[in-house]
């Protein structure tokens, strides 16, 4: 291919192999711009945005039509007829914006696990995933997990924040009273 044509989005999934890759190794480079004016992810439900995040880690032609229809509440006519650079220039947004939600999950929502709780087996929880999340505030609100699924992901990000440092205190409270029983 010499040159690339101004073509919609369901032309480019139809490309074969090397005629997509010419075409998506350009257009992958494009500044991130969403082509609507968006919600921000981190207001969606915690539920939307675990969707949003599944979808993201399997890009089929399939899951990319689910992930606009998500975002953007918009008719699959209209994304398939998108041309290409808005539609890069959106992904490339919508995967920004994920990629900073999961940093920021990772750097403020992380913590070593007790010794002992890997001991055992703590990280058998881990398949699970967002799910334990909604156990958590489930139980601790006595509400059902698929009530919490519902909640503003930036509630849900706080109130697991809450928790994260509560516990991070008290461990080192215990820590502190262990220290001076030793002294």
């Amino acid at each position: 291919m010499s040159s690339l044509q101004k073509i919609s989005l369901k032309k480019l999934f139809t490309l074969q192999g090397s005629e997509f890759e010419s075409y998506h190794n350009v257009l992958k480079h494009l500044q991130p711009h969403p082509f609507l004016q968006p919600t921000p992810i981190v207001d969606f439900t915690f539920g939307e945005v675990a969707k949003i995040k599944m979808l993201l880690q399997n890009t089929t032609f399939e899951n990319v039509i689910e992930l606009f229809k998500t975002i953007f509440k918009i008719d699959e006519g209209l994304i398939y007829n998108m041309d290409v650079v808005q539609f890069y220039e959106t992904f490339n947004w919508i995967n920004n914006e994920v990629k900073q939600i999961i940093e920021r999950e990772v750097e403020n929502l992380s913590s070593e696990p007790d010794s002992k709780l890997k001991d055992a087996g703590v990280d058998s929880l881990n398949i699970f995933k967002e799910l334990n999340t909604l156990i958590l505030l489930g139980e601790k609100f006595a509400t059902p997990p698929q009530e919490v699924e519902n909640w503003n992901y930036s509630l849900v990000f706080g109130l697991m924040l809450h928790n994260k440092i509560t516990n991070d205190i008290n461990r080192r409270l215990v820590e502190l009273n262990k220290t001076k029983a030793n002294d």
